[in-house]
């Protein structure tokens, strides 16, 4: 069976990397630049990002690692953060290339990481995406820093089909699943009506199993 493929996007220090750290049977890819302390957790952290061919091979090193040493492949592996690994892949190309080859090949890479993770899920991984996102000063919307047409085109939100948004509303931690409004940048599969709830009651693996029943039910069909 393929593996399932979701967001977890959220401002600075909203809970992104704690609530994705109660991800079992996970390997996570840290993309931030930053010692990544949470406990518990098998890691691998990018020290430099040197084009996307090289990123995949360093990931692909580091599945077979985990292979290795657990006998068997990753059921998760946790991407923190996408944006962080954009900036990394923007300003790789802005150095190496020059004018609209830059703008170019930016593009391209980001449609070449996108199919990495979807082969990864053929081959029945797991994927999970941590996100920064920034508010819009003048208009207040809420999203995930991105360039060109691929922002234009919804940004990392149009990868997946379920993503999940950390903020604070009213002075209380929630996570958005479904906001038909897009005051929030979430999303879940064939859910019409707005699901809010307080981080405190929410629990990351009885999401992904909700996923994983819906999938299966839409696979039967």
């Amino acid at each position: 069976m393929s593996g399932i493929k979701f967001l977890i996007c959220g401002s600075a220090a909203s809970g992104k990397t704690t609530i994705a750290a109660d991800i079992k049977n996970a390997l996570v890819i840290n993309l931030d630049e930053k010692p990544y302390t949470m406990p518990k957790t098998i890691v691998a952290s990018l020290k430099e990002y040197n084009g996307i061919n090289d990123f995949m091979d360093w990931c692909n090193s580091k599945i077979v690692a985990y292979k290795e040493k657990f006998k068997k492949l990753p059921e998760y592996i946790v991407f923190d953060t996408i944006t962080r690994f954009y900036t990394s892949l923007v300003h790789y190309n802005s150095k190496t290339f020059s004018g609209y080859q830059s703008h170019q090949r930016i593009l391209e890479d980001t449609y070449i990481f996108n199919k990495y993770l979807n082969t990864l899920c053929d081959k029945g991984i797991n994927i999970v995406c941590l996100a920064h996102t920034v508010t819009d000063r003048d208009s207040g919307r809420i999203t995930i820093p991105a360039q060109g047409s691929f922002r234009d085109n919804d940004g990392w939100l149009s990868v997946f089909d379920e993503a999940i948004y950390l903020g604070v509303e009213k002075g209380k931690r929630i996570v958005a699943i479904s906001d038909p409004l897009k005051k929030f940048p979430c999303r879940q599969v064939g859910c019409k009506s707005e699901v809010i709830m307080q981080q405190q009651e929410f629990d990351i693996n009885k999401y992904i199993a909700d996923i994983h029943n819906r999938v299966v039910n839409i696979d039967e069909l």
